[in-house]
């Protein structure tokens, strides 16, 4: 029988086949196998049934292979490793039908088998106990999981298998946590404490080496998962939260929302409702500060007036926008430390490696505190870290800064000064510091009011004007765009007259919230972007340029939305009209700065 033919092909059919399928296909090949009385090739069939049945919960299929294959073991045949293999690949199975103290039987026996047929060093030994110690989580013996994990290490440290190293690890901190779960349920309070630290020892290595890595491995998600549990153990239930998001988006990566994905969500919605388990970002990149930034103002030494530490610049944590959608990319703790432009190139450089040594140095502790470290997210660093302040605004407004740049600033994109403004200073210095203050003083009244114009005419134009006339044509696409667009002018509206810059598009109606006026605009502009195509209004009405369509809701809100923008530009004394149709509105106020009206 070409045996390794037959292997060949099984293996070629995983994934695609269903168990059914694969059973047919193995029993087929060992009744061949019987038929040729080649033993060697039943043995081998026989194991990757055992493996089969395991995986596919056939216990009896299951048992009855494995009976039958000690059989064909015989003499001195039972004193080979191969022997040894078989009697770990049964004991497996046996642990996951329930028969655990068959399993344990086997397992010793394996292990005596394994004692006089394997170097010390042979990665068998390393399979034995770590399926070993299964049977003892299971068997709820935690003590004696952790004691065979520990026999598995330095087997396995001694291979150049790296993720088999940062598995076991964490491996052995999982299980160190579940014994002291159970020494503390039992009154153990101290004794569990202690074994925490250990767990943490361990799953530092294993972060260590999964992050060197790349910090995308299938595997790492135990790991990180084990860290949420530790971490929610000792009460940092925002560094526990960060490892359960991160364990979730690894195992939904490799095997979809799995019963573990399931499990590790189950811990992140009961850790959610803890104390601090929701930080903004802006909270942790202060927290980050009170922690190390004395660190980074004494590496700055008699410059320390020349520098601003904060956070500002792209990413929703930015903003204080986050939230747990938000912690997919590019997100992680640190800060921006903005240094003047003229300070020697020295002190630069020793300000760049004070930074990076805080993620080394402090590595624990940051993983304790936020549940990621640096590695998380490389692309991070391109937003957090040392820069030079003209470098900063430079990157961020598209231009350099120089000398008196206010009526540069006014010819800015308005979501680019939001960028540049953003966030929050834990401490002020240096030219970043004056530039920041003059860009959140926001327009001079004449460029602010002529903005205001131009935002009021768009928003009349697509809403008031463009929309009712593109239904009545039946031009969908032209309505649907007329009431995005037109959504769009009245929150630059709006954000004018609460003097703030807007956000980037994706952050605009988020930031309407933060603005202390308007604060129903938001959901009327909800409902307006929410609503179907108001076709039915429009299939007996002929279009007129007088009389409103009210049967169309899209027009109803749009006067709503209207009424209470003029309702604002009156208290702030900008008009006294109570015409809602405001294109009349902004000539208006255009007339007042002096400019010609369109």
């Amino acid at each position: 029988m070409d045996i390794k033919r037959v292997l060949e092909q099984y293996d070629s059919m995983f994934g695609k086949a269903s168990p059914a399928e694969s059973f047919s296909f193995l029993r087929s090949a060992i009744d061949e196998a019987r038929d040729c009385a080649d033993v060697t090739a039943q043995q081998l069939l026989m194991n990757e049934m055992i493996g089969l049945c395991r995986d596919a919960d056939m216990k009896d299929e299951g048992c009855r292979y494995s009976e039958e294959v000690l059989g064909l073991f015989k003499g001195n045949a039972k004193d080979t490793a191969e022997y040894g293999t078989t009697l770990v690949n049964i004991a497996g199975g046996y642990r996951a039908y329930g028969m655990y103290d068959e399993s344990e039987q086997l397992f010793e026996e394996a292990e005596d088998v394994y004692s006089r047929t394997l170097s010390g060093n042979d990665p068998r030994l390393a399979g034995l106990y770590n399926n070993k110690s299964l049977l003892y989580q299971e068997k709820g013996d935690y003590t004696q999981a952790v004691t065979c994990l520990m026999k598995a290490l330095p087997v396995i440290d001694a291979s150049d298998d790296y993720v088999k190293r940062g598995t076991t690890r964490g491996n052995i901190g999982q299980t160190i946590i579940a014994l002291c779960v159970q020494l503390r349920d039992g009154g153990g309070n101290d004794q569990a404490q202690a074994l925490l630290m250990r767990a943490e020892v361990y799953l530092l290595e294993a972060v260590e080496i999964f992050e060197a890595l790349g910090g995308n491995d299938y595997h790492y998600s135990g790991t990180l998962g084990a860290l949420g549990d530790l971490y929610s153990e000792t009460g940092h239930s925002y560094a526990a939260v960060t490892c359960y998001r991160r364990a979730m988006r690894l195992l939904e990566l490799y095997v979809g929302r799995s019963l573990a994905w399931e499990r590790v969500r189950e811990k992140l919605e009961k850790t959610e409702k803890l104390p601090d388990a929701d930080m903004k970002g802006l909270e942790v990149s202060k927290r980050f500060f009170e922690l190390f930034g004395q660190e980074i103002i004494t590496a700055a030494g008699e410059y320390s007036d020349r520098i601003a530490i904060g956070i500002a610049g792209e990413g929703s944590d930015a903003y204080g926008f986050d939230d747990g959608i938000s912690t997919d990319h590019d997100f992680g703790p640190g800060l921006c430390v903005f240094a003047d432009d003229d300070i020697p190139q020295a002190v630069f450089d020793e300000l760049k490696n004070a930074y990076s040594e805080l993620f080394v140095r402090h590595r624990a502790q940051i993983l304790r505190e936020f549940g990621c470290a640096s590695g998380f997210d490389e692309r991070l660093y391109e937003r957090r870290g040392v820069v030079r302040t003209g470098d900063f605004y430079e990157r961020t407004l598209g231009v350099r800064l120089s000398g008196d740049f206010s009526k540069v600033l006014c010819s800015l994109p308005e979501d680019r000064l939001a960028e540049a403004s953003n966030g929050a200073v834990f401490k002020a210095g240096g030219e970043f510091s004056g530039i920041r203050g003059q860009i959140l003083s926001h327009y001079p009244e004449n460029v602010r009011l002529l903005k205001l114009g131009k935002t009021l005419h768009e928003l009349s134009q697509y809403l008031q004007s463009n929309y009712p006339r593109a239904m009545a044509r039946q031009d969908a696409v032209t309505a649907a765009l007329c009431v995005a667009r037109g959504a769009e002018s009245a929150m630059e509206t709006a954000y004018l007259l609460a003097r703030r810059y807007h956000p980037y598009y994706k952050w605009m109606r988020r930031g309407l919230d933060e603005l202390g006026i308007l604060r129903d605009l938001g959901g009327m502009l909800d409902e307006l972007c929410s609503l179907p195509m108001q076709t039915e209004a429009w299939s007996e009405y002929i279009y007129s340029s007088g009389p409103k369509n009210t049967s169309d809701r899209v027009i109803e809100l749009t006067e709503k939305i209207a009424e209470r923008i003029l309702e604002e530009l009156r208290a702030q004394s900008l008009t006294r009209s109570e015409d809602v149709f405001l294109e009349n509105v902004s000539a208006e106020i255009i007339r007042k700065t002096g400019n010609d009206i369109r």
